[in-house]
């Protein structure tokens, strides 16, 4: 039998987790001097509480050795085989830190994927292999599905503020500080494993437009996503009505990312 093994960066219902025996390799949270261990989607709200009282400065750890060890020998003590499907490695190490614990303990039972990927896109991926799993493909077979499908995955997002962003490293101090002084908010994508500012954007009702007028016809799947705050999906969500005449779940990030761009960040993750 075929075990999947996930890191908590994957924002699916805790009973699909449940129904399906997935386990799950935790991040770890620093906020303030308070260590965490990430909770399974969507019980995010005490996390989001105590970055929102710390003034959203925080820290994520990757899942550690041990962890990755203890489950995948569990698993194979039990005779069956893992797929591992992490986070992006571009955005961290816990594909380098699962594909490393698969080579030390040398079986040719466990394949790690890397999902190039993130929260909800690892929601679409998780969903497939599942699929897959139960109509009784290999695991081989799952692999290369996964390749092929991780490639079709677009998540794009404005965050409230560029201080969340300047603090990770990803854009300079001057860039925040004139982002903030002129109301100039970036439409972020993330695919195929690479983070890009696709545009700059004067005030948040245009890049709304903006983002939304990108989107093609053909998507599959499409979610609707946001950080612990709703205030800023409104418009988004009236936008998305619009063009494609239906409604979308709303659902909040996992703590792992949300951290890292900021309470009332919003966006949408979509596959085609």
């Amino acid at each position: 039998m075929i075990k999947l093994v996930l890191d908590s960066c994957v924002s699916i219902d805790e009973n699909f987790i449940i129904e399906n025996d997935i386990k799950i390799a935790k991040f770890n949270l620093l906020i303030g001097t308070e260590q965490i261990e990430e909770p399974v989607f969507p019980n995010y709200f005490e996390v989001y509480e105590k970055l929102v009282a710390n003034k959203g400065i925080a820290k994520t750890s990757q899942p550690s050795v041990e962890e990755y060890t203890k489950i995948f020998t569990e698993i194979l003590n039990n005779g069956d085989e893992i797929i591992c499907l992490t986070m992006a490695s571009r955005l961290s190490g816990s594909y380098n830190c699962a594909e490393m614990v698969a080579k030390q303990l040398n079986s040719d039972k466990i394949s790690v994927i890397d999902s190039h990927t993130l929260i909800q896109g690892m929601k679409i991926l998780t969903e497939i292999i599942v699929e897959e799993i139960k109509s009784g493909k290999s695991r081989e077979e799952v692999v290369e599905k996964i390749k092929e499908e991780r490639e079709k995955i677009v998540i794009e997002f404005i965050p409230p503020s560029l201080e969340p962003l300047k603090r990770g490293g990803r854009i300079g101090k001057v860039s925040a500080l004139i982002g903030s002084v002129l109301n100039i908010k970036p439409i972020l994508r993330f695919k195929d494993n690479v983070l890009t500012c696709v545009k700059k954007v004067m005030g948040f009702p245009k890049a709304i437009a903006s983002m939304v007028n990108s989107i093609p016809e053909n998507v599959k799947k499409l979610y609707l996503i946001y950080v612990h705050k709703k205030d800023f999906l409104l418009p988004l969500k009236t936008a998305l009505t619009k063009k494609f005449n239906k409604n979308f779940n709303e659902e909040n990030i996992s703590s792992t990312v949300g951290i890292h761009v900021g309470v009332g960040c919003v966006g949408v993750t979509y596959n085609f």
